[in-house]
């Protein structure tokens, strides 16, 4: 097995920085499934899959690529750096790194060898999930504890991929347990990493869901709750996963669908009802959550017609 040409797919990344020592077993297992422009456009899709069986000499430097690597220790113990932080993966404990960022893994120092089952994966799902759990855990290191769960999906997608023949149903197969492993992943983590959320992130929370129509700032939530801006945007990430923005947004579309689902309002009367006063900046936020627009949402939900005219709100030449 040439494991150097097995990492082709990731040299056609422009910009992507690699550094390897791939001292291994021949023993180890590399699966890399052909990606197609359509499996690209899966919330979660894999991109290789397998089993490491690293020497001494194993390491790897890299930045730059597009994808997210889970590596679950089977044996011996990972060394690993990446977000500024210096970290091990012994026996039951995995690393969940975000390939974009500057990061290294190699077999501990004065070990003799480090087996890890591993997949690099890539998506829409897997970037927010990814984010989400960075927030939660900057390091990337999470001991699973004698939770046995992740590995049995790691071990599940590369049965898949490890089959003679894949069929069609192959990458939503993969799919379901990726996204599984993921979500399992983040239990783990918010068990380990648990803190009370603090009083004022849940008033902001419960703030935004009482007036999230109207005009709300960052200056205006720091003044109501005496924090500072930038540790109020901090904390409110840490605990929430998104932004106050992204939250606000979301919660504001959230609101719109259901007057779309159950109103005849236009577009541009239920822009403004959810808080968004442009109509065409609500159009995209709307299109950028949920890939139609609101006009396109709100004739799936309809029996009769509805004008195109909805769609910016027209209601005649402005005086």
């Amino acid at each position: 097995m040439d494991l150097y040409k097995n990492l082709e797919w990731q040299k056609s990344h422009a910009g992507m920085k690699l550094v390897t020592n791939l001292d291994y077993d021949p023993a180890s297992i590399w699966e890399i499934p052909a990606i197609s422009g359509e499996r690209m456009d899966l919330p979660f899709y894999v991109q290789e899959v397998g089993i490491t069986k690293g020497q001494r000499e194993y390491y790897v430097y890299r930045e730059n690529l597009d994808s997210v690597i889970i590596g679950y220790t089977t044996e011996g113990e990972m060394e690993f750096e990446f977000n500024g932080c210096h970290s091990f993966a012994p026996e039951g404990s995995l690393m969940w790194i975000d390939c974009r960022r500057p990061h290294m893994y190699k077999t501990k120092t004065a070990t003799e060898s480090v087996t890890s089952i591993f997949v690099h994966c890539w998506g829409s799902g897997v970037r927010e999930l990814t984010e989400y759990f960075l927030n939660l855990c900057p390091s990337g290191q999470v001991d699973c504890k004698g939770d046995h769960a992740p590995y049995h999906y790691l071990n599940r997608i590369l049965q898949l991929y490890n089959r003679a023949t894949r069929t069609a149903l192959t990458d939503y197969q993969a799919l379901s347990y990726l996204s599984s492993l993921l979500l399992e992943i983040l239990d783990l983590a918010k068990a380990q990493n648990s803190a009370v959320e603090p009083e004022y992130i849940q008033s902001i929370r419960t703030y935004f869901d009482k007036f999230f129509y109207q005009k709300i700032t960052l200056r205006e939530l720091s003044e109501k709750y005496f924090v500072s801006e930038a540790y109020l945007q901090k904390q409110f990430k840490k605990y929430v996963g998104s932004s106050p923005s992204n939250y606000l947004k979301q919660l504001r579309i959230e609101k719109s669908k259901q007057l779309l689902r159950t109103t005849n309002r236009s577009i541009a009367e239920i822009a403004e009802m959810v808080g968004f006063q442009d109509t065409s900046y609500y159009i995209s936020v709307f299109k950028s959550i949920e890939a139609i627009t609101p006009l396109a949402y709100k004739k799936m939900w309809s029996y009769g017609s509805i004008s195109d005219d909805q769609e910016t709100g027209d209601q005649g030449t402005v005086l």
